[in-house]
Protein backbone atom coordinates (compact mmCIF):
# COMPACT_ATOMS: atom_id res chain seq x y z
CA UNK A 1 0.00 0.00 0.00
CA UNK A 2 1.67 3.22 -0.69
CA UNK A 3 1.76 6.46 1.81
CA UNK A 4 1.04 9.27 2.83
CA UNK A 5 3.65 11.56 5.29
CA UNK A 6 2.78 14.05 7.09
CA UNK A 7 4.86 17.07 8.34
CA UNK A 8 3.82 20.28 10.22
CA UNK A 9 6.43 23.20 9.20
CA UNK A 10 7.55 25.40 11.58
CA UNK A 11 5.47 27.85 9.67
CA UNK A 12 1.92 26.07 10.25
CA UNK A 13 1.90 24.88 6.88
CA UNK A 14 0.66 21.17 7.22
CA UNK A 15 2.29 18.87 4.15
CA UNK A 16 0.88 15.48 2.63
CA UNK A 17 3.57 13.98 0.79
CA UNK A 18 1.61 10.64 -1.30
CA UNK A 19 4.71 7.79 -2.33
CA UNK A 20 4.48 6.52 -5.77
CA UNK A 21 0.68 5.84 -7.14
CA UNK A 22 -2.53 7.17 -5.87
CA UNK A 23 -4.79 4.33 -7.08
CA UNK A 24 -7.81 3.12 -5.61
CA UNK A 25 -6.07 -0.37 -6.40
CA UNK A 26 -2.94 0.55 -3.92
CA UNK A 27 -5.90 1.98 -1.34
CA UNK A 28 -3.68 5.14 -1.47
CA UNK A 29 -6.73 7.09 -2.30
CA UNK A 30 -8.01 5.92 0.90
CA UNK A 31 -5.06 6.83 2.94
CA UNK A 32 -4.70 10.34 1.11
CA UNK A 33 -8.71 11.29 2.04
CA UNK A 34 -7.66 9.70 5.66
CA UNK A 35 -4.85 12.10 6.06
CA UNK A 36 -7.11 15.71 4.35
CA UNK A 37 -9.69 14.63 7.10
CA UNK A 38 -7.06 14.19 9.53
CA UNK A 39 -5.45 17.73 9.09
CA UNK A 40 -8.81 19.78 9.14
CA UNK A 41 -9.77 17.40 12.69
CA UNK A 42 -6.57 18.81 14.13
CA UNK A 43 -6.94 22.61 12.64
CA UNK A 44 -4.43 22.17 10.01
CA UNK A 45 -5.75 24.14 7.12
CA UNK A 46 -2.51 25.56 5.48
CA UNK A 47 -2.15 22.43 3.24
CA UNK A 48 0.66 21.59 1.04
CA UNK A 49 0.04 18.26 -1.24
CA UNK A 50 3.74 17.28 -2.03
CA UNK A 51 3.67 15.22 -5.31
CA UNK A 52 7.27 15.06 -5.70
CA UNK A 53 7.42 11.31 -5.16
CA UNK A 54 4.09 10.73 -6.64
CA UNK A 55 4.88 8.51 -10.16
CA UNK A 56 0.58 8.09 -10.76
CA UNK A 57 -2.67 9.32 -10.49
CA UNK A 58 -5.59 7.63 -11.09
CA UNK A 59 -9.18 8.79 -11.55
CA UNK A 60 -9.57 7.47 -8.25
CA UNK A 61 -6.41 9.33 -7.05
CA UNK A 62 -7.79 12.59 -8.57
CA UNK A 63 -11.42 12.05 -6.72
CA UNK A 64 -9.60 12.08 -3.80
CA UNK A 65 -7.53 15.04 -4.15
CA UNK A 66 -10.95 16.78 -4.88
CA UNK A 67 -12.86 15.14 -1.54
CA UNK A 68 -9.68 16.26 0.29
CA UNK A 69 -9.39 19.46 -1.26
CA UNK A 70 -13.45 19.66 -0.99
CA UNK A 71 -13.26 18.82 3.03
CA UNK A 72 -10.22 21.56 3.87
CA UNK A 73 -12.26 24.55 1.61
CA UNK A 74 -15.31 23.66 3.84
CA UNK A 75 -13.43 24.37 7.01
CA UNK A 76 -12.24 27.63 5.79
CA UNK A 77 -8.61 26.56 4.37
CA UNK A 78 -6.51 26.73 1.46
CA UNK A 79 -5.05 23.46 -0.41
CA UNK A 80 -2.22 24.19 -2.49
CA UNK A 81 -0.81 20.81 -5.16
CA UNK A 82 3.10 21.09 -5.77
CA UNK A 83 6.19 19.71 -7.56
CA UNK A 84 4.19 17.20 -9.57
CA UNK A 85 6.24 15.29 -11.95
CA UNK A 86 5.33 15.72 -16.17
CA UNK A 87 2.91 13.49 -16.61
CA UNK A 88 0.89 13.81 -13.40
CA UNK A 89 1.17 17.12 -14.08
CA UNK A 90 -0.19 16.67 -17.76
CA UNK A 91 -3.24 14.73 -16.35
CA UNK A 92 -3.85 17.16 -13.49
CA UNK A 93 -4.42 19.44 -16.96
CA UNK A 94 -6.56 17.11 -18.70
CA UNK A 95 -8.80 16.58 -15.81
CA UNK A 96 -8.88 20.56 -15.41
CA UNK A 97 -7.73 20.19 -11.55
CA UNK A 98 -5.53 23.06 -11.98
CA UNK A 99 -8.05 25.01 -13.05
CA UNK A 100 -9.44 24.51 -9.41
CA UNK A 101 -7.15 23.70 -7.37
CA UNK A 102 -3.91 25.84 -6.87
CA UNK A 103 -0.70 24.34 -8.72
CA UNK A 104 2.85 25.45 -7.88
CA UNK A 105 6.31 23.97 -9.66
CA UNK A 106 7.61 23.68 -6.35
CA UNK A 107 7.19 22.52 -2.74
CA UNK A 108 8.82 26.72 -1.92
CA UNK A 109 6.30 28.33 -4.70
CA UNK A 110 3.15 26.44 -2.87
CA UNK A 111 4.25 27.61 0.50
CA UNK A 112 4.23 31.06 -0.56
CA UNK A 113 1.33 30.74 -2.25
CA UNK A 114 0.14 29.49 1.25
CA UNK A 115 0.58 32.11 2.96
CA UNK A 116 -0.61 35.06 0.94
CA UNK A 117 -3.40 33.22 0.61
CA UNK A 118 -3.81 33.41 4.55
CA UNK A 119 -2.73 36.80 4.66
CA UNK A 120 -5.55 38.29 2.16
CA UNK A 121 -8.25 35.44 4.02
CA UNK A 122 -7.65 37.32 7.26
Amino acid sequence: MTSVTTERLSDGTFVLKPQGQITVTGGSDAALVRAFHEAVENGHLQILVDLSDTSYVDSSGFAALIRGWTAVQRAGGDVVLAAASPSVRKMLAMTRLMSIVKTCETTAEGIAQLHRGALHAG
